[in-house]
């Protein structure tokens, strides 16, 4: 098996050498998922998967704004809820005035 090393700069090309266009992932998308048999998974849902992933594991939010092409780092910032509730639970389990559930106080 030979693999063809391009001096692109793009990771993904489409046929011509050029950018692949986000409508072309998404139907690329589409397609796996029908083959797949899986129905209730969107292109969405997957960009948001991989953008939570990557912020709770320390990504930083100009690299995940690159990464998906967003113009604004507003755009991008809508990705943080999931990380700043999963650093509320980890305070609230961890100090001393965090709010505890009841079995957590019991045992």
């Amino acid at each position: 098996m030979q693999i063809k090393v391009s001096k692109s700069a793009y990771v993904v090309e489409n046929k011509k050498g050029e950018r692949m266009s986000i409508r072309s992932y998404q139907y690329m998308f589409e397609r796996l998922t029908e083959k797949a048999g899986v129905r209730k998974l969107n292109f969405h849902a997957l960009r948001h998967t991989f953008a939570t992933t990557m912020l709770n594991n320390g990504a930083d939010l100009r690299a995940v704004q690159e990464l998906l092409g967003h113009e604004s780092l507003k755009t991008t910032e809508i990705y943080t809820h999931t990380t700043f509730a999963e650093l509320k639970d980890i305070y609230a389990k961890a100090h001393p005035r965090g709010k505890k559930t009841k079995s957590e106080d019991n045992g």
